[in-house]
């Protein structure tokens, strides 16, 4: 009599994939974070709400891809940045091969060149009020990547193995990636980034 019970459930590896309504529930859990991390990329709050909407919606399409155990955070994170950077490369945003001073400045500083990019303008939510203009324009420094280390460790205080997996990089890449932009914001802005220091060691 026990025995059709024991085998409902245990469907097998096969059938653990999430359904709608789960994956629903994991999306909104970690619907900030992944808009984090489309915001970090494009550098446009309400682009970046379009693109988590778009990764969903391919995500929901590709549930049978995922099995339950992994790291669903991970898996997004893949789905978000291929949308934001298809996102991106659609906008055509113009190259320069001017000398940046910036980029001089972080060399001499033995920053990576990774971690520091063309000017661009990064939206963070309204109600935050952790940044001043000031930081602000120092994030727009930072490359993609660097910024969205920093900003996953600062906002959310994820560890840096939750933000390697996001990113699909080493978790001490996303450590230096921390470490190296503190750097730079400690260079722009002084005193400034003693309560940056504060929530990303």
């Amino acid at each position: 009599m026990n025995q059709p019970s024991q085998n409902a459930e245990a469907p097998g590896p096969e059938a653990a994939t999430l359904s709608p309504a789960q994956f629903a529930a994991k999306f909104q859990e970690y619907y900030n974070r992944l808009w984090l991390l489309a915001a970090a990329i494009l550098s446009d709050k309400h682009m970046a709400e379009d693109v988590v909407q778009d990764a969903g919606i391919v995500a929901l399409g590709q549930l049978d891809k995922f099995k339950v155990g992994t790291n669903f955070l991970a898996w997004m994170s893949q789905i978000v940045r291929l949308q934001a950077f298809n996102r991106s490369r659609k906008r055509t945003r113009r190259k320069t091969s001017s000398v940046d001073p910036v980029t001089l400045d972080a060399q001499s500083e033995n920053l990576s060149a990774d971690d520091i990019a063309p000017s661009r303008t990064t939206d963070l939510p309204a109600e935050q009020t952790f940044f001043d203009d000031e930081m602000m324009s120092a994030l727009n420094e930072l490359r993609d990547v660097a910024r969205a280390c920093l900003l996953l460790r600062t906002l959310h205080q994820l560890s840096y193995a939750d933000i390697g997996a996001m990113l699909e990089i080493a978790e001490g890449t996303a450590m230096s990636h921390v470490h190296r932009s503190k750097a730079l914001l400690r260079k722009r802005l002084g005193s400034h980034t003693s309560q940056t220091d504060k929530t990303t060691t």
